[in-house]
């Protein structure tokens, strides 16, 4: 029971991420499997209430030297990172000290956004917001290893579940920077914002414009 609250952030989230497998392989959901990279200019990363998960991962982007922003679905203006996600980004070389909160709407999301959502609801409830939306939508889970669909949100909960929730943050926003990178190799790192991408993540050689995440059993 422990190895599940430290891995899943609990029972419920556990259930949550055994469910999300199941829906995730359904196939109305195989559009958010693909990403036509050569579309993206830049990452919207969305949460509940861009105090923790989505501000850690904006904030990874950045780092790398990919232009991102985040949001939450319940988010109120103005609000500082939550505390125990300002400790944890300042212990991985980030630091959320600046960050504001936003709600979705203030983001302005156009045809060249990709939104990267942390949960399966998260994702169907931007897409009934705005169900013209000429961008392109995923979850973050798709692309970490191991494949977690849903992210869980570690508010709240003890140091190891917050590293297991961020490392998979962490794996997953390597994999998209680095894709995104591969379309637009002009762009450089931008220096004092985080670790050079050589260091954090070995690249993998991946050439196609359109490209699924890896399949990897929950």
């Amino acid at each position: 029971m422990r190895r599940i609250a430290d891995r899943y952030g609990g029972r419920r989230f556990f259930c949550c991420h055994v469910f999300a497998c199941m829906q995730t392989r359904m196939p109305w959901w195989r559009r958010f499997h693909r990403v036509e990279w050569h579309r993206v200019e830049r990452l919207v990363f969305i949460c509940r209430g861009n105090i923790c998960r989505s501000a850690y991962a904006a904030a990874k982007a950045r780092a790398l030297g990919v232009p991102a922003q985040s949001g939450g679905l319940q988010a109120k203006s103005g609000y500082p990172a939550n505390g125990d996600a300002r400790r944890h980004a300042a212990a991985r070389g980030l630091s959320l000290e600046a960050h504001r909160t936003k709600g979705l709407q203030e983001l302005a999301i156009g045809a060249g956004d990709l939104v990267i959502c942390m949960e399966p609801p998260q994702l169907t409830a931007v897409q009934k917001m705005y169900p013209t939306f000429a961008g392109q939508l995923t979850l973050l889970g798709f692309w970490s290893q191991p494949r977690r669909p849903w992210i869980f949100d570690p508010f709240g909960l003890a140091d190891e579940p917050w590293c297991q929730c961020l490392d998979l943050i962490d794996d997953a926003v390597c994999r998209v920077a680095d894709l995104y990178r591969r379309r637009h190799p002009r762009l450089t790192e931008m220096p004092g914002e985080g670790e050079p991408m050589a260091e954090a993540r070995k690249r993998r050689s991946l050439n196609r414009s359109e490209v699924c995440p890896p399949s990897v059993a929950p």
